[in-house]
């Protein structure tokens, strides 16, 4: 069976860092939104608890500070998960709070919560727990048999995660067929104008133009209702995934809507394979990175297991810095790089500090989502002034010995 543990990753990360952002968004208006007095009323609610036979999930949200808690409570969760701590009972856990808070309030859902809620149970299911995580990974399961069944459920929650998704744009795009102006070729100028969603000044100018409404309301029908067949098959899916990227990224920036474009973006990562990511960046990545980090820094060599515990294509070597002698490699500064990390590439080039961070970022795929905003830390400088200041807090324990000076830590 295929392996999809990348994609299932990434998609485990985008999911819990929208609903981080979604609590971040709710806190200030806990009250409002979930309180007794919310515009959802309390009566309501605990009627649909009673009518689901879900009264063992009822949250006192009348009380003080109820919701409040139960927010920062799901903010932890949805962390925990993300960093893959706690394995499937934090994401079980995760899941019954995002439903407690769609039962309470269903006026603030949207497109992205919808997704979530169909896709998170078979993630939780599916093996998405190998990378990206601060512990290792214990597998309690050791007898074949039961082992391979695990396995085949695993699997077939992969599978339904992508059923899901496609079944997503299938109704989207038949539900599409019944409206008349998807049919004549004019959605896109209406919906594009509407004042609640319109993000740029460019949106009425670009929608001026006859010939981009007309190709634009076309292409998106056929192309959803194009997804749920030709992503299953390698020579059409790829063509498939970019232009719905192309899509989703110009719903984000000419309507605003940004929840459900970058989960959906972050489902299509699942439809491709553990090894066709690995010839991706073999084809893409040429070289390897050494890493230069310091030995008697505790939270060094745990930052160093954690980049290698997600670096599953294996571009990454890690060296102690107190360990080198100086003549492996030239041009590199033994005191600059105590004090700020090194890297060289294969071609020879160092970068210290913050600039090997983000190199770092560079070469592992799964980190590609916080680019954008180290991109822009990088370029105002506030990278540097970050890492300098995290560099001077950190502790350093001496060791003296005569060949291995590393320090054991366990995550």
């Amino acid at each position: 069976m295929r392996q999809h543990n990348i994609g299932l990753t990434v998609f485990r990360i985008v999911i819990c860092f929208i609903i981080i952002k979604n609590m971040c968004f709710y806190l200030p208006m806990a009250n409002d939104l979930f309180g007794a007095d919310a515009i959802f009323p309390y009566e309501l609610y605990l009627g649909l608890m009673h009518k689901y036979n879900l009264e063992f999930l009822t949250y006192p949200f009348e009380l003080p500070y109820a919701p409040q808690f139960l927010i920062i409570v799901t903010i932890v969760f949805a962390t925990m998960y993300m960093f893959g701590i706690g394995g499937r009972i934090a994401g079980i856990i995760l899941f019954l709070l995002v439903m407690i808070f769609k039962l309470r309030n269903g006026f603030i859902l949207d497109g992205s919560d919808n997704v979530i809620q169909v896709t998170l149970p078979f993630l939780i299911i599916a093996d998405n727990l190998i990378y990206f995580r601060l512990f290792d990974k214990k597998n309690m399961i050791k007898i074949n048999g039961v082992k391979n069944i695990f396995d085949t459920i695993r699997n077939a929650a992969v599978i339904g995660i992508m059923v899901q998704i496609s079944f997503v744009y299938l109704f989207t795009a038949l539900a599409k067929f019944q409206g008349e102006l998807w049919l004549n070729g004019t959605a896109v100028y209406y919906t594009m104008r509407v004042k609640d969603f319109m993000h740029t000044s460019w949106n009425i100018p670009i929608t001026q133009n006859h010939y981009f409404v007309v190709i634009a309301t076309y292409f998106t029908v056929f192309w959803e209702i194009s997804f749920p067949f030709y992503v299953w098959f390698r020579k059409t899916k790829y063509y498939v995934l970019a232009l719905g990227i192309i899509l989703h990224i110009g719903i984000w920036i000419f309507m605003r809507i940004d929840n459900f474009s970058w989960v959906m973006i972050g489902s299509y990562f699942i439809f491709i394979t553990d090894q066709e990511y690995k010839m991706f960046s073999k084809w893409v990545f040429s070289n390897k990175l050494i890493i230069f980090i310091d030995n008697w820094c505790a939270n060094c060599l745990r930052f160093g297991k954690i980049v290698k515990s997600c670096d599953f294509l294996n571009l990454i070597e890690i060296k102690g810095i107190r360990n080198y002698s100086g003549n492996e490699f030239s041009g590199l500064e033994l005191e600059k790089a105590l004090n700020k990390m090194a890297s060289i590439n294969k071609k020879g080039k160092i970068s210290y500090g913050f600039d090997t961070i983000y190199r770092i970022f560079i070469i592992i795929p799964i980190a590609w989502l916080f680019l954008p905003i180290l991109f822009m830390l990088k370029i105002s400088k506030m990278g540097n002034i970050l890492y300098n200041e995290l560099a001077i807090k950190r502790s350093i324990i001496p060791i003296h010995c005569t060949e291995n000076c590393d320090i054991k830590t366990k995550l």
